[in-house]
């Protein structure tokens, strides 16, 4: 049995997931790595120095999320002191151009896998003391963001859950984070063009976000909005009347308005 510090992180084998795996085992916690991409997840695994765990995890499958916790959870002596629900798709297309082939798996990670994440990591975190659950949510999650319609939902759908679960168990000695990156350099924003990743002014890395969860882990509060000027727009929106934000929205979003 490992005796430290534990982390399982979905979508590990690529950008932010692996990012996250490795900033953890650095400081000496068990890593427990999981992806549908078994080649790129023992890529990640060999940049790790120190102790792992590798599996093969669909997260769309409850009974793979079960499966792949409980193999990594029998290392640990039932342990599991953060969850990280990471594992999501992208798209940026209008929504009457969007194929469901692409839009229904989408929807299938980015909901349906956290809920199984949540869900299945509930017990092991209920047994840890001071156990946290890490949901990857995104700036998305302020306004709507044209172009990346159904993405934006599925991260309203994350932050809606975050908010809720963090009530629900908070009795259960579990912490909830929502993390609320803006655009990120990873492969799944490499995959075509994106109509606003030019307008950002701060591009973050991979390695920026998992120094999020970190600091995350290790400091309080639900929501980790980054960079600067996002979390300044959140706290805008928040304060202006509610019929405001669309017209704001439409200023922002020039492009499509």
């Amino acid at each position: 049995m490992v005796v430290k510090k534990s982390i399982a992180i979905t979508g590990a084998g690529s950008g932010i997931g692996a990012a996250t795996a490795k900033r953890f085992a650095r400081a000496g916690w068990f890593v427990g790595m999981f992806d549908i991409n078994m080649e790129a997840l023992e890529a990640t695994a060999a940049a790790i120095d120190g102790e792992s765990f590798s599996g093969h995890m669909d997260v769309t499958a409850a009974a793979s999320v079960a499966g792949g916790l409980k193999d990594f959870t029998a290392k640990t002596g039932g342990q599991l002191d953060v969850m990280c629900a990471n594992a999501g798709l992208f798209e940026d297309k209008p929504v009457a151009q969007s194929a469901y082939d692409t839009l229904n798996p989408m929807i299938q990670v980015n909901v349906n896998g956290v809920i199984h994440c949540a869900k299945e990591a509930y017990p092991y975190l209920k047994a840890t003391t001071g156990a946290t659950l890490v949901n990857l949510g995104s700036a998305a999650s302020i306004y709507g963001v044209p172009m990346e319609a159904t993405y934006a939902a599925t991260k309203f759908f994350v932050r809606g859950l975050s908010e809720a679960l963090a009530v629900e168990w908070r009795h259960d000695d579990i912490a909830l984070r929502l993390i609320m990156p803006s655009y990120v350099r990873t492969p799944m924003l490499d995959q075509g063009p994106v109509s606003w990743a030019d307008n950002a002014t701060v591009h973050l890395s991979a390695g920026d976000i998992a120094d999020t969860i970190w600091a995350a882990v290790h400091g309080r509060g639900l929501y980790w909005i980054t960079p600067f000027n996002v979390r300044m727009l959140q706290t805008i929106l928040r304060k202006i009347p509610l019929q405001l934000t669309p017209w704001l929205a439409r200023r922002i979003f020039r492009k499509t308005s």
